[in-house]
This record gives structure tokens, sequence and C-alpha cells, in this order.
């Protein structure tokens, strides 16, 4: 299965997506902030990154720059539940990311995005509850 790095500054976030991932057989690995998940993808190869977007230290806009200009071939699904007058799942997208994911999203949604993007194959629309 697949290593996976996924980046979050809520822990409940972070545990529940480990759990469900992890019950599918994937290796997971975490970080609670942008910076940590950075430093980790410098030191260990991945081959899917989840990232949260609104996050302190280091955005996951950021880190989605940061994957495309050192990573280009790894593919990122970007989540966030803020709502407001820009969908930022939308700039994510425009940002480069394979998937996006709403929160809060359920276990059939995350690993339709998880299984989408180490298949090569997303769908490029935005997955949300």
């Amino acid at each position: 299965m697949a290593k996976i790095l996924v980046i979050d500054d809520s822990r409940s976030t972070l545990e529940l997506v480990q759990d469900i991932l992890t019950h599918e057989g994937h290796e997971v690995k975490t970080a609670d902030c942008g910076k940590r998940g950075e430093a980790r993808l410098t030191t260990e190869p991945f081959d899917l990154v989840i990232t949260d977007v609104y996050m302190p230290e280091r955005d996951g806009f950021e880190v989605l720059r940061g994957v495309r200009r050192r990573h280009p071939g790894l593919k990122v699904i970007a989540m966030s539940s803020a709502t407001g007058k820009y969908d930022m799942l939308k700039v994510a997208k425009a940002l480069g990311a394979a998937e996006t994911l709403r929160k809060p999203f359920n276990t059939e949604e995350l690993l339709e995005a998880v299984n989408a993007c180490l298949a090569g194959s997303t769908s490029g629309g935005l997955r949300s509850a």
C-alpha cells in the first residue's frame, strides 16, 4: 500500500484520517503544521500528501506550492472546512491539488479521493459531505 503524509493542525482530524487510512493498509505519518510537514517531506519519501488549507506557521497553499516545486509528481489532496467569500478549495485546485475534500467528509469520500490519487485518475472536482 501507500505511504501517506497527513498535515493538519487539528489533532482529531489527524487521528481520524490516520485511523481510516491505516485500517485500509496504508502507512500514515502525520504533522501538526505545514512547517513540520514540509520538514518530513525533505527526509522521507511519500506517495501522497493530504493537507489542511488553514494552519499556523505554514498554510496548505505554501505546502502545495513547495510540493509542486520540489516533488512535481507527488499528488496532494487539500482539505478545508472554511467557507466564505472565496472557495479556498477551488484555489487549491488551481494551485495543483489533485483532489479536494470539504470538512466534514465521510470515510467513503476520503477513500475515494485517496484511491483516485494513487491510481492516477483524479476527479478534478470538489468532494464534500
